[in-house]
């Protein structure tokens, strides 16, 4: 039986968007810390190489696992508490187009750790189209969608999308996800959004170590 979808009444609270703001801010840093890193022509150790290909795989799959749950279940939760009112074909071919650029990503930087030298140049264009085509997609989102979740999505509707969410990822999947997301919020953030949950501050304190060695490994920081 399909849920009954109830939008949000006016005066009534706004969905909180702050999880969503802070993994868009994640992205783009992100992105544009990998640019220069890959930037120059400098020798990349090969153990530098091989961590910044764990961290772009992580990565890969953070960025396609967020807009699968977009296109699969915030999507269609947007139709039915607004109906006929957003218009959200351009965003999902971005998705598209995301899938196959971060295709083509992930192969390059697998090439990446085992010649350095010979694939720097190739892999460094690609994750800065990777870096030009997310920031454009994702000002569209938070002029469009963040406005439209917050109008027309009411909470509980909301908490409902949030858990399922959640059940797409796997503990493994968090221990890189959770300090991820945390190293890019601020303090506020973090106690309104992210500490509340004690398995979240459980996933924070299993996962923080291997992130900053990860981190470290592939940023220098």
């Amino acid at each position: 039986m399909t849920r009954q979808i109830t939008p949000r009444r006016e005066g009534e609270p706004e969905v909180d968007l702050t999880v969503g703001h802070v993994e868009h801010r994640a992205i783009r840093a992100d992105l544009r810390r990998l640019t220069e890193a890959l930037a120059g022509a400098g020798e990349v150790p090969r153990e530098r190489a091989r961590a910044i290909r764990v961290y772009l795989d992580r990565l890969i799959f953070a960025i396609v696992r967020h807009h699968r749950i977009e296109d699969e279940a915030l999507w269609p939760l947007l139709a039915a508490s607004a109906p006929g009112e957003l218009e959200l074909d351009s965003l999902s071919e971005d998705h598209v187009r995301l899938d196959a650029l971060l295709e083509r990503v992930g192969e390059s930087a697998a090439r990446f750790a085992q010649e350095p030298a010979a694939e720097r140049a190739a892999l460094h264009g690609l994750v800065r189209e990777l870096r030009d085509l997310l920031e454009e997609h994702l000002a569209e989102e938070e002029a469009t969608v963040f406005p439209a979740v917050a109008r027309y999505v009411s909470l509980a509707d909301y908490e409902v999308f949030e858990r399922a969410a959640r059940k797409r990822f796997s503990v493994g999947d968090l221990t890189f996800m959770g300090p991820w997301l945390a190293g890019y919020a601020s303090r506020a953030e973090r106690d309104r959004a992210l500490a509340p949950s004690w398995p979240y501050r459980v996933i924070l304190a299993l996962g923080r170590p291997s992130y900053r060695r990860l981190e470290r490994r592939t940023f220098g920081t």
